[in-house]
């Protein structure tokens, strides 16, 4: 009988590989802690039942209808404004500011690094100019992110979403985008809304009086969102660290 002997090298060699694998299968199944800015953040694991609202403002966006249904059920939710729009409409942002409500950045341009962190910083500054007070939340307008966005350089936090709203669409209606935020809505999402959608102020308090009798707080980022330290998986969820 032939016995195989391995060598030192050999078996070195092995267990780099082992390793290697082992490191693959933990990262597919988001096991692995992430470094907070790593990849953007699409919920949150909570023990209550807080989700938040969120909308994008942007081009000729309207904000009053929306922040009127928000007071009325004394509801406090985050806006992702472009540096644009923020310049065009201080008064909007004001109010929203003054309101308690929160504001964060909505990048259109993630293409370049340079210019996607200038993106960023020029949002802040406009956003501070209007007289609101960025949060350091901030989204990309299509969902894609650069690896500038998601690195410690843009000083901040990358938020995804969990639930769209679909009330962007060219064939929305009222009742598909209840049926799209109700039926989705769950403890720690991501509801994004859009400030310029045709049905978006008329449905808001529909939303809000489903979502409020399902037993869900709606909140801003701010109050879901965890305090370090904690961990984004591979599927963007946000939980305490290990």
């Amino acid at each position: 009988m032939k016995c195989l002997v391995i060598g030192k090298k050999q078996l070195i060699s092995i267990g780099s590989v082992l390793l290697i694998i082992l490191f693959a299968a933990l990262c597919a199944l988001g096991v692995l802690a992430q470094r907070p800015g790593a990849r953007p953040i699409r919920r949150v694991e909570r023990g209550d039942t807080r989700l938040s609202v969120t909308f994008t403002a942007r081009g000729q966006a309207e904000t009053g209808e929306i922040l009127s249904a928000l007071q009325k059920y004394n509801v406090k939710a985050t806006f992702f404004v472009t540096a644009d729009w923020a310049a065009a409409h201080a008064g909007q942002v004001k109010a929203l500011s003054d309101a308690g409500q929160e504001l964060g950045c909505l990048i259109e341009n993630t293409g370049n690094t340079e210019e996607a962190l200038l993106a960023l910083d020029t949002c802040r500054r406009q956003i501070a100019e209007a007289g609101g007070a960025a949060s350091g939340v901030y989204r990309t307008a299509d969902g894609e992110w650069s690896s500038a966005l998601l690195g410690e350089e843009a000083a901040g936090l990358p938020i995804s979403w969990s639930v769209d709203g679909g009330d962007g669409e060219l064939d929305s209606t009222v009742q598909k985008i209840a049926d799209n935020v109700l039926t989705a809505a769950g403890p720690g999402k991501i509801i994004r809304l859009n400030c310029s959608g045709k049905y978006t102020a008329g449905v808001l308090p529909y939303i809000l009086e489903g979502l409020i009798a399902k037993g869900y707080e709606p909140a801003a980022l701010q109050s879901l969102l965890l305090p370090p330290p904690y961990m984004v998986d591979g599927e963007g969820c946000q939980r305490p660290a290990e």
